[in-house]
């Protein structure tokens, strides 16, 4: 998890340089112990790659246990999707057809599934090009979120890894927006 105080970020609210540069090393020094959990989920132990002098018997066994444990605890977890009741609440309904209409018991699974391989699991909510909200289900070897330092741990922002061009994501403040500074970052895309 990748802390920060909330103190770091400028006036509107938005990372400096610096600190993009400081989470996005500890996002990647942090990768190659995300590869070697999904290596252990695909049944890709460390034991396969053992060589033994020639002559001695190289006795090697290895099970996909992870993969087992996985399916265990995102099927019990997501086995019975959450529910929203509150009678007959009209705002209640319409939240309900827009968690169908984005899938969202489907992403819930996923990113329990990405929990319980990677010890977390990111999700991204956003509007379509038709300006419907959708959800999705981030893998954790690409995005993370920054955090900050307080108790409550509330998420500042979060990023992209695998993100280019024009099909890209870009993170920024409704303070930033709403007062055109979002301008000055040089995004080409529509915000």
């Amino acid at each position: 998890m990748i802390r920060r105080a909330r103190e770091c970020l400028d006036a509107e609210g938005m990372p400096g340089l610096e600190m993009l540069r400081s989470v996005v090393a500890e996002h990647l020094s942090g990768l190659e112990r995300l590869k070697k959990l999904q290596r252990y989920y695909r049944g890709q132990n460390a034991i396969l790659s053992r060589r033994r002098a020639e002559g001695l018997p190289n006795n090697r066994m290895a099970h996909a246990f992870a993969r087992y444990i996985v399916a265990v605890t995102t099927g019990y977890l997501v086995g019975g999707p959450v529910r929203y009741e509150a009678g007959e609440s009209p705002t209640l309904r319409e939240i309900q057809r827009m968690l169908r209409r984005c899938s969202a018991a489907s992403v819930d699974a996923e990113n329990a599934r990405n929990a319980a391989i990677y010890g977390r699991g990111v999700e991204l909510v956003h509007a379509d090009a038709d300006l419907a909200v959708r959800i999705t289900a981030l893998s954790p070897m690409d995005a993370f979120v920054v955090y900050d330092d307080s108790c409550d741990m509330r998420p500042m922002f979060g990023g992209y890894g695998r993100a280019t061009g024009a099909s890209s994501l870009a993170f920024v403040s409704q303070a930033s927006v709403d007062s055109g500074t979002v301008q000055r970052y040089g995004l080409n895309k529509h915000v």
